[in-house]
Order: C-alpha cells, then structure tokens, then sequence
C-alpha cells in the first residue's frame, strides 16, 4: 500500500508541477509516467494494469484526435477564426456555416 501511494504522489506532483523546469511533462505524459511508476515498484502488476485499460476510450481518443488532425488539415480552425472586423459570435457562426 505504501509503494501506490507513493506512485500516486509522485504522479500527483508530476501532473501538478507541469510547468516547473524540472518535469516538462504535461498531464498525459505525467499520468503514463505514473503508470509506469506504479508497475515498477510493484504496486500493480502488470496484468492488472493491462486490465485496468478502458479499450473503447482509447479508441474515441484516437478518433477524435483523428478528425482533429483532418479539420485542421481542411482549414477548418482558419475559417473560424475571428480578425478586427468581425465580432467573435460571427467567428463562430462562420465556422458553424456550411462552406
């Protein structure tokens, strides 16, 4: 028990420092990093961690950063974005707008 709270803390302070010069993790590198921790020093083992993985959430993550990638390769950011002469609810309409 102690081994996974320590694992813990040291991914709490990982996930909540990301901005000090000496972790340069932002929140999912800090929580795979903890992962890591926790299998390491043996407070999961590894078949727990393996069965601990929400398969279906994976996927909807990789799908959703997907079609980030292809709405920002079709330019649809750039067409969103508002400049001086438009307010920023006509921004979003733009964007929302059939093209």
């Amino acid at each position: 028990m102690v081994r996974g709270l320590l694992a813990f803390a040291v991914t709490d302070l990982l996930v909540a420092t990301r901005q000090l010069k000496f972790a340069r993790l932002d929140r999912p590198a800090g929580a795979i990093a903890g992962a890591v921790l926790a299998v390491a020093v043996g407070a999961l083992t590894a078949d727990e961690a393996a069965k601990a993985v929400d398969h279906t959430t994976i996927v909807l993550l990789f799908a959703v950063m997907g079609m980030g990638a292809f709405l920002l390769l079709d330019g649809f950011f750039e067409r969103g974005r508002s400049d001086d002469s438009r307010s920023r609810s006509s921004g979003v309409r733009a964007c929302l707008a059939p093209w």
